[in-house]
């Protein structure tokens, strides 16, 4: 059975393999069907200088939820999504910045310092992605 929209909020940083599950999701998807997936923002600014200074990713860490297994990193998960026929059709992040009410006030002013030298192309807390069916595939 086919359908247009599959959704997997908040599931695939829970999950062992996640290319089994995009497998399975691409079997049941047609031309215009959409795989929408939310995550755990790991290439926000915010992220990576967390990861920089003390080698833990935010929602990983021992604060996180223990069952966060698998840390999706954009440019490795864009190549097991090709590996099972699917491409990124759009993404975006939630909020569309960071520095909402979790963010300590020392956190906030050390992103707003470093904002002058380094991107932040996916601020948000949340990495949201609709994924469709490889052309030709």
């Amino acid at each position: 059975q086919n359908f247009e929209l599959i959704t997997a909020i908040e599931v695939i940083e829970h999950l062992r393999n996640p290319g089994w599950f995009l497998r399975e999701a691409s079997r049941h998807m047609t031309g215009t069907s959409r795989l929408l997936i939310t995550t755990p923002n790991n290439a926000s600014l915010y992220a990576r200088l967390k990861y920089l200074f003390t080698l833990r990713l935010p929602h990983f860490d021992n604060h996180g939820d223990a069952t966060h297994i698998y840390p999706v990193i954009p440019e490795i998960f864009t190549r097991i999504t090709a590996d099972q026929g699917l491409e990124l059709a759009n993404s975006w992040t939630y909020p569309a910045s960071r520095g909402g009410f979790q963010t300590r006030a020392i956190t906030r002013l050390l992103i707003a310092a470093t904002r002058p030298f380094l991107r932040n192309p996916l601020p948000g807390d949340i990495f949201c992605m609709a994924l469709r069916k490889r052309t030709g595939t």
